[in-house]
This record gives C-alpha cells, sequence and structure tokens, in this order.
C-alpha cells in the first residue's frame, strides 16, 4: 500500500470554510501538500484566510504541521496526539506568510515512524476580504 491523503471541504459557505484532511501513512512522511487554495472556494472567492479552530487526531509519534504558502513557507500550526484548537479570542490564525504569499494553505508530517500511522485534521476558516 502506499501513504494516501484525502481532503474533503466539508462546508463553502459564503463566509466559512471548513477543510477536513484524512490521512494513513505506511511508507514515509507526507511531503508538502496543498489542502486549500483559494480558487477552490465556491464564490465569494477569498483573498486569504483566517483559521478559527482546528481538531486533530495524530498517531504515534508522528507530528502534523500547517504551513501558509509564500516564497518560503510559514509554519502556522503543529499538531501531535490530539486535541483542539480555538482561536477566536485572538482573532484567529491569520496568514503573516510574507513574500510570495497567496492563501494556500499546506499539510505535512515529520516523525513517521516504520509503521502505519493516520491523522484526522479538521479546520474551520474564516474567508477574508470576500
Amino acid at each position: 500500500m502506499a501513504n494516501s491523503t484525502t481532503v474533503r471541504i466539508l462546508r463553502d459557505g459564503a463566509r466559512n470554510v471548513t477543510l477536513h484532511c484524512v490521512g494513513v501513512l505506511d511508507t514515509s512522511d507526507v511531503a508538502v501538500v496543498d489542502v486549500l487554495a483559494l480558487a477552490d472556494c465556491a464564490a465569494p472567492i477569498p483573498l486569504d484566510f483566517r483559521i478559527d479552530e482546528v481538531e486533530f487526531s495524530v498517531s504515534g509519534v508522528m507530528s502534523v504541521q500547517l504551513l501558509w504558502k509564500a516564497n518560503t513557507d510559514v509554519v502556522c500550526l503543529t499538531m501531535a496526539q490530539s486535541g483542539e484548537f480555538e482561536f477566536q479570542d485572538v482573532s484567529g490564525l491569520t496568514n503573516n506568510a510574507g513574500a510570495g504569499k497567496n492563501g494556500t494553505l499546506r499539510l505535512k508530517t515529520s516523525n513517521w515512524a516504520a509503521t502505519i500511522q493516520t491523522y484526522s485534521v479538521l479546520v474551520k476558516l474564516i474567508k477574508m476580504g470576500a
């Protein structure tokens, strides 16, 4: 079997986007993959995203990172084991990627062990500038 990464947009409204990423890794870490681009959204197309909430479950010693795409990607959040983060009280996690940022959210894993490892990440975002 080969590594499998599935990304589904569960909700895409005028303001909110909910994204679900699921991975089953049996051969290596996931290299950086795009999980959500501005053009993936239904109208109104946003200029950027803000992350308001993340729920996650990551097996073993593996970790999952969400990154903002730019000339040099910027780590937005690192997750291990299981839990949730809520960022509404601090106005969300905004894209601070700098030069070359284009609003794309990316994902990668680290510390894959030589067994089957899994992750599930649910991301609730707000469309900015839509």
